[in-house]
């Protein structure tokens, strides 16, 4: 499986997530699609080989992912297999190690307005900083042209102190002493002032509604204590809650039920407020501190993304109203519509009456059900005992396969 994804800038070439979203999107559609042409989707290989002749094609719903089978005179020839979870995270995979490396390997420019110029919206880039402690600053650039500052990279001066030309070994032999303690104490002051950039691993992590609480040792120094500076990152930190949604004070914006991590602010990225189960119970997640709150790093992000595209088999479906159906979740944990996700399942009884039909899915509400064309389903379209494959697209919920009339070779039209 190939897809397209757009980039920007060149020496070195950088993509976006939400690029990266939409190629891989785009890549599971297409794979999805061609899956209908010719290879019909039943609930198991029994039912694939019951309502196919000798040489037709068929297709299954695994926990793996959708495998292709052809009947060769009553028995089921596995050709292929689609496994949409492995590709997804395969290609995050790739992508964050490409754009990892095109990051470093990025130009350090002088200006914020330089960075802004010479990158497109969604990227990051480096700024120069006049204090010789700091290599460089990180910005992102955010919509409307706006750099917002993500935090600062240390310089490798401000680690050591190291001896010039003029304090050569004959001119220290005659205070051997006091060059000792002066070098030791220059170290110190800049270990001292680095101390909160160095990356530590959280311990102790407890938490309660959307507060999480966690303890920072430096085990180098007998586990000391840490209090956290600005630059500091933490990785890996298991997550004790699944956040509630934000609650925002009408007039002041103010969210009265913000995540935080010690009593400060967990924020996305761009500095929003977390959306509901943006951090899960037992998901791990990264965050750097910022001064008076936290950043949710990307890479975290990637995570829960993953985590939502995973398909969805329905149970628990209501088919009192053939045009207004309500369903739930094998495994439960759907919390949000998430633009790209498919959902399988036994949605019809043959009642529906050819107008519109509509899918209400764990009670996150109801959104129409229609063909690729646009089109509501036709009379009968949800025949009973038939497994149904269908797509969030951000909007409405897409009906793939089977196809329209039975027919393997789908319905010719492509929804944009």
């Amino acid at each position: 499986m190939t897809f397209t994804l757009p980039t920007t800038g060149s020496g070195p070439v950088m993509s976006t997530k939400q690029w990266l979203e939409a190629a891989i999107n785009a890549a599971i559609e297409a794979a999805v699609s061609a899956a209908a042409v010719g290879f019909v989707l039943y609930g198991s290989v029994s039912a694939g080989l019951a309502a196919t002749q000798d040489g037709e094609g068929f297709s299954v719903f695994t926990a793996t992912g959708l495998q292709l089978y052809a009947n060769n005179a009553g028995v089921a020839d596995l050709q292929g297999e689609i496994p949409l979870a492995s590709t997804t995270t395969a290609l995050a995979a790739r992508i964050t190690a490409l754009e990892d490396q095109a990051f470093a390997e990025s130009p350090i420019y002088e200006t914020t307005a330089a960075g802004i110029a010479a990158t497109g919206e969604g990227d990051r880039f480096r700024v120069e900083n006049a204090d010789a402690a700091i290599a460089y600053d990180i910005y992102d650039h955010d919509p409307g042209g706006v750099a917002t500052f993500v935090t600062d990279i240390p310089a490798g001066s401000a680690l050591a102190t190291k001896l010039t030309t003029s304090n050569a070994l004959s001119e220290l032999v005659g205070a051997a002493a006091t060059a000792r303690a002066n070098i030791g104490a220059a170290a110190q002051t800049a270990l001292t002032d680095t101390a909160g950039r160095i990356n530590y691993v959280a311990s102790g992590v407890t938490g309660s509604g959307n507060a999480i609480t966690l303890s920072l040792a430096d085990p180098a120094v007998g586990g000391a204590p840490v209090t956290p500076q600005r630059g500091l990152e933490i990785h890996n930190i298991p997550s004790p809650i699944t956040n509630t949604a934000p609650v925002i004070e009408e007039g002041t914006g103010t969210n009265l039920n913000p995540v935080t991590i010690n009593g400060e602010p967990l924020l996305d990225s761009q500095g929003a407020n977390l959306p509901a189960a943006t951090v899960v119970t037992g998901d791990r997640f990264s965050a750097v501190y910022i001064g008076g709150s936290w950043r949710l790093l990307g890479q975290g992000y990637r995570r829960i993304w993953d985590r939502r595209l995973r398909p969805q088999r329905l149970q628990s479906i209501v088919l009192s109203n053939p045009d207004a159906i309500t369903a739930s979740t094998a495994d439960g944990t759907i919390t949000q519509y998430t633009r790209g996700q498919f959902f399988f399942g036994r949605i019809g009884n043959g009642g529906n009456t050819g107008g519109p039909v509509t899918v209400n899915i764990a009670g996150l509400g109801a959104l129409p059900l229609l063909e690729p064309d646009g089109s509501d389903p036709a009379a009968g379209r949800l025949a009973a005992a038939t497994e149904f494959l269908f797509q969030y697209d951000g909007t409405d919920f897409i009906l793939w396969a089977p196809a329209a009339g039975g027919s393997t070779s789908g319905s010719g039209a492509t929804r944009p």
